[in-house]
């Protein structure tokens, strides 16, 4: 079953919110429990990829993932490993930049993934300029920013060099891994593309952890209940459920528009850390109620979000007139989203597969 617009702007709203819990279970199991970081990240993915090949053998069953499995090593090898490549990339980006520059500076980066995926879709002739979305872009992106600057973690040792490449690197990442997954859609079931490239980045991971581990001592104190709790969030909720709702409105909305939700976890973020400081103490950090500012941004956050929706919006409807039209004239078009722009003649893509190969999709 796939979801409606609205449905999709709400569940990735609260896939952010997730996320954002995710980042401070992270910097706490690292950075405050003194877990090696690759380790603790490649540990996260190793059980997360287990949950998802246990969910898609669940939704799509052994003869759909061997026809999906058969077409994708066909046609679209090389667009599964380089989305793989880039989400192994942008896990182990995530990691070290919490570690380097902390959670609320992270996530200031991590709001730019909006902007940089709207531009690079762009540049690439996958979106129009469409002021709506330009217009919410500037607002999200400046209440993060003025939310960030209200925020209270301090005493970090931040290491601004190593820190900025790894937010530049896992932003692009990231923005490489939506762009590049939402064509596979219009083939495959949304738990066969992320089962697939969940598992080969794991395996990517994996190598680097092997790597990492001969040049220094890696630690993850299995005895520790905390860790545990750390990491059982992150693998369940944080990379097999948040990845699973997230994905799934990649599949409704632009890859820009999914990645502009990010501007939620900075806004968030402060909330999670105020829990964990209170109810932590071996954390050296007070527990205070979050400054007002940072609440009023989060307002204009949403009235942000709001705004781009409405672009995006525009884009649909189009799509979906440009489909009638085309089906009274005869040519029928698959389900298409906001990155089906193209800047050619008639101005956008059609695609078709075969609908038999698939179950009914999520």
């Amino acid at each position: 079953m796939e979801l409606s617009f609205l449905q999709a702007n709400l569940l990735i709203f609260f896939t952010q919110v997730g996320f954002a819990g995710l980042n401070t279970a992270q910097f706490y199991a690292t950075v405050a429990l003194g877990n090696t970081e690759i380790f603790f990240q490649f540990m996260k993915t190793f059980f997360g990829s287990l949950l998802f090949i246990i969910w898609t053998l669940f939704v799509d069953g052994p003869n759909s993932i061997g026809k999906q499995l058969s077409m994708a090593v066909r046609e679209d090898l090389k667009s599964f490993v380089a989305c793989s490549m880039f989400l192994a990339t942008a896990e182990i980006g995530i990691i070290y930049s919490i570690e380097w520059m902390g959670v609320n500076i992270f996530s200031l980066g991590f709001a730019c993934l909006g902007p940089v995926s709207y531009v690079i879709c762009w540049t690439l002739g996958m979106e129009r300029f469409i002021l709506e979305k330009a217009l919410g872009t500037v607002i999200a992106v400046g209440a993060v920013i003025w939310a960030v600057q209200a925020t209270w973690i301090s005493g970090l040792k931040i290491k601004i060099f190593q820190g900025g490449i790894c937010i530049v690197v896992t932003v692009f990442t990231f923005c490489g891994y939506y762009i590049l997954q939402k064509p596979l859609y219009k083939k495959y079931t949304v738990s066969f593309v992320t089962t697939a490239s969940l598992l080969t980045a794991c395996s990517f991971m994996g190598i680097v952890c092997l790597i990492n581990t001969q040049l220094k001592e890696v630690h993850l104190d299995w005895d520790d209940t905390r860790m545990w709790l750390c990491l059982v969030y992150s693998f369940f909720i944080g990379q097999f459920f948040l990845y699973l709702t997230s994905n799934a409105s990649n599949r409704v909305l632009s890859a820009s528009m999914v990645c502009l939700y990010s501007g939620v976890q900075p806004v968030v973020n402060p909330w999670i850390d105020l829990i964990r400081t209170c109810y932590f103490p071996d954390i050296e950090h007070t527990c205070d109620i979050p400054d007002y500012q940072i609440i009023v941004a989060g307002v204009i956050v949403v009235i942000g979000l709001f705004i781009y929706s409405m672009g995006e919006k525009k884009v649909l409807s189009a799509n979906k007139e440009d489909d009638e039209e085309s089906i009274s004239n005869g040519h029928v078009g698959s389900h298409r989203s906001g990155d089906d722009i193209n800047k050619g003649s008639g101005g956008y893509i059609h695609h078709s597969y075969d609908e038999k190969l698939l179950p009914e999709r999520m």
